[in-house]
């Protein structure tokens, strides 16, 4: 492997209960790497600035720069590649969210790939479109297949040399600070520098799902309350902008509705939030097509339904798919006084709050490795896997895991003995 530098930067803002799970959680193993870690903060408050400035004292290549709370977050992406861009210190810059928790297994399948002959290595932990680690040196065909997935912080690591000089940053960030296009600027950048390349390659890094995951700490997305707007509006007037090299563009705007946010049960949750009503329909009628499969009577009939009806359809949609695993696990529920629940992501809260509601008792969460002392999900302490292996026996344990994170774990639990008495079913609260 080429002695290649990195730096991974972390824009973040009044987020500083993420950010210390963090440092807690991953930061030694970028360390251990090699991987430089700028936290970019423009938090209306100092907390950030505190608790990074105590880590520093105790861990190499922690930076810290503190931005402008004014500054939109792709605006201050804009600002990253310009300034780290510049230096000359990294051969890749590595946008990544606060929120993301990139595995040291992760890490180092990354490093054990990445070469300077790749302008762009995009990390995809969520390989729905099954495109496995391959190669891309076709604009369009790298367009089409993954123009989706680039509109994730963390998602691409780019080449300081190829990608990053040369670039007029002041007309960028002229161009796309728009309202209708500034919140996947980043995506115009990728795409509009690639379309200046005569020859480029690309490497699509398929990852195990289960060397990535979302902090526990986070509730939901930063535009979270006007994402109808950005995904029918802002990232349909995105994908039209783009140079005309890139012929795909009706597909690439339907993957990323397909594999984010466009799915029925999707859509009846965000109905029965008040998100999804016949108001958001009429408006953007005239784009559904561009940005989802669902047949248009479908998102009719969701959009024109009444909210404790939209309830009713999502939970027995649920219920259906998930009837024999309910039955399972109640069974499996019984025979324990004690439940643990193995995972600390968003599916283990969804089984937390199940087991809340239903007045379960269980007596935590537990991982394989550690995401800090302090830290509880629903009140419950979060253990490490090797601190309670020997109490387990007699412990029922639910794994809420992701399937192929699920196969993993179950090995290493029937490695130390523990067989019986774990239940997985893929279906329940999946996310």
């Amino acid at each position: 492997m080429e002695d290649i530098k990195i730096a991974v930067c972390i824009p973040t803002y009044n987020r500083s209960q993420i950010m210390k799970e963090f440092l807690e959680s991953c930061s030694v193993d970028y360390s251990n790497f090699g991987i430089d870690i700028y936290i970019y903060d423009s938090s209306t408050n100092d907390e950030t600035e505190n608790m990074v400035m105590l880590w520093k004292e105790r861990l190499n290549g922690l930076y810290y720069i503190r931005v402008p709370s004014c500054i939109h977050a792709n605006i201050k992406v804009f600002k990253i590649f310009q300034q780290l861009g510049s230096i000359n210190a990294y051969d890749f810059i590595w946008i990544c969210g606060d929120s993301l928790r990139f595995s040291e297994k992760a890490l180092s399948s990354v490093l054990q790939n990445v070469t300077l002959e790749y302008d762009m290595i995009e990390v995809n932990a969520n390989d729905v479109g099954k495109l496995g680690t391959r190669v891309y040196d076709n604009h369009n065909d790298y367009f089409r297949d993954c123009a989706w997935h680039l509109a994730l912080f963390g998602a691409v690591i780019l080449n300081v040399k190829t990608m990053l000089s040369d670039v007029d940053w002041n007309d960028y960030e002229l161009k796309y600070s728009s309202e209708e296009l500034i919140n996947f600027s980043h995506v115009s950048f990728y795409f509009n520098k690639l379309a200046t390349k005569k020859c480029f390659k690309a490497l699509h890094l398929s990852l195990n799902p289960s060397f990535y995951s979302i902090s526990p700490l986070k509730e939901k997305s930063g535009w979270h309350e006007e994402m109808f707007y950005v995904m029918c509006h802002g990232w349909v007037q995105t994908i039209k902008a783009l140079p005309s090299c890139y012929k795909d563009k009706k597909e690439a705007m339907v993957n990323h509705g397909k594999y984010t946010i466009f799915k029925p049960l999707n859509l009846l949750k965000l109905r029965e939030d008040g998100y999804f009503n016949m108001n958001t329909y009429k408006q953007y009628r005239f784009v559904w097509k561009e940005v989802c499969d669902i047949p248009n009577i479908k998102l009719y009939m969701i959009a024109l339904m009444p909210v404790f009806m939209s309830r009713y359809v999502r939970n027995v949609l649920r219920y259906f798919r998930t009837f024999k695993g309910r039955k399972y696990l109640k069974k499996f529920l019984k025979r324990y006084p004690e439940i643990i629940i193995f995972g600390a992501g968003k599916k283990a809260l969804r089984y937390g709050k199940h087991f809340n509601e239903e007045n379960i008792p269980y007596s935590g969460y537990c991982v394989t490795e550690s995401s800090g002392s302090d830290i509880k999900l629903l009140g419950h302490p979060v253990y490490r896997l090797a601190d309670i292996e020997k109490s387990l026996n007699n412990v029922g344990i639910v794994l809420a895991l992701n399937p192929v994170n699920a196969e993993e774990v179950i090995e290493i639990l029937q490695a130390r003995g523990l067989k019986d008495n774990v239940f997985y079913n893929e279906n329940l609260y999946s996310v």
